[in-house]
């Protein structure tokens, strides 16, 4: 099983907005943050795909938020962030 890398922004009251509207629709207002890999709740963490991320994302299936080399994503985020590590089949992804 290959294993795939994703650094999402954090996303809980210093969310703003965003945040605010969550928890109005969610009414989920125990919450203090959530980690979760949809990008309606919160952005990654590198932003757009530079021409240095090619060698070391996911390539397929709309999955270039996505990286298989973990040491490659780390430092791409020098320690911020959040960092989500879902093991997955790409086969079965997408």
């Amino acid at each position: 099983m290959q294993h795939l890398y994703i650094a999402k922004e954090k996303f809980g009251p210093f969310s703003g907005t965003a945040w605010s509207m969550y928890i109005n629709w969610s009414g989920l207002t125990q919450l203090s943050e959530v980690v979760s890999l949809d990008g309606m709740l919160g952005p990654v963490a590198l932003g757009e795909v530079k021409d240095s991320y090619w060698p070391h994302i996911v390539n397929e299936d709309y999955m270039l938020d996505f990286f298989v080399d973990l040491d490659f994503l780390l430092f791409g985020v020098g320690g911020s962030g959040r960092l989500e590590c879902p093991q997955c089949d790409p086969k079965t992804v997408g």
